[in-house]
């Protein structure tokens, strides 16, 4: 994981294994290595699995990353977010881009984007 970005916060780690299209995400105080096995394990048999991840441990920016085998990655970004203006509380796509999208792509074995789409009802 990119450096800044933690996936547990007060000992808590959110995660999702979603094999029958409820989305019901879980917590837990696992360790993180027991966390991300388990989510290995149900990804590999093809169900949808998902981590939150918070930028910095002070920060409340958190990103929902959700992948499925042979499907679309999503990151779903939290209420509170990188904006580019506080007042107009635009999301910094640019931001997210350098410091999550890239570090996480660049992390696979054989990285590519094909597209990336943004979707944001203001």
């Amino acid at each position: 994981m990119s450096e800044g970005w933690v996936v547990n916060i007060n000992k808590e780690i959110i995660y999702l294994i979603d094999q029958s299209d409820d989305f019901d995400w879980k917590s837990t105080t696992d360790s993180v290595s027991d966390v991300l096995a388990r989510l290995e394990k149900h990804f590999k048999k093809g169900d949808r699995v998902g981590l939150t991840i918070n930028w910095q441990r002070e920060s409340k920016v958190s990103v929902d990353l959700i992948v499925q085998l042979h499907s679309d990655t999503q990151f779903v970004f939290g209420a509170e977010r990188m904006v580019i203006d506080h007042k107009v509380e635009f999301t910094d796509v640019s931001w997210y881009i350098r410091h999550l999208i890239i570090p996480v792509v660049t992390g696979l074995n054989k990285p590519r984007v094909t597209s990336i789409s943004w979707i944001e009802d203001i």
